[in-house]
């Protein structure tokens, strides 16, 4: 977007620049239809290529910084407090399957799957075989 800008500046310069050429020189230009351009019409229309520039990152940069503050603030991550995610937080650092079961209310089969499903995304490391480390502490769902 930033070049799109200072493409567009190019042409506001020029805008600028040639009417105040025309504006100086114009009995010369009706007789023949020629102008000069001097090193002060350059000045001048570098001078409003860089006010175009400056005005509109300030302007544009300013807007895309309020849309992202406006983005922090108001999206929120989806956070779900399932049993699961409760489940996992009320664990102690390294656990077995028998707290699963217990915690979970679950049958030992259910609960080896359910520490197999938190090692397979990661949440968990196995340290022995039936006992789990924690990765994460908390579970975002």
């Amino acid at each position: 977007m930033l070049d799109y800008l200072r493409k567009r500046a190019v042409f506001y310069a020029t805008w600028l620049t040639i009417p105040r050429i025309l504006a100086r020189q114009y009995d010369e230009f009706k007789k023949t239809g020629k102008l000069d351009i001097t090193d002060d019409d350059l000045k001048f229309s570098t001078l409003m290529y860089d006010a175009v520039i400056y005005f509109q990152d300030h302007f544009f940069g300013q807007m895309l910084q309020d849309s992202w503050d406006n983005a922090a603030r108001e999206y929120v991550p989806r956070r779900r407090n399932t049993k699961n995610a409760e489940a996992y937080k009320s664990l102690p650092e390294t656990f077995g399957v028998n707290e699963v079961m217990s915690i979970l209310d679950l049958e030992k089969a259910a609960a080896h799957k359910q520490c197999q499903r938190w090692l397979t995304h990661g949440f968990v490391e196995r340290v022995k075989q039936g006992k789990y480390k924690k990765i994460i502490k908390d579970l975002m769902i």
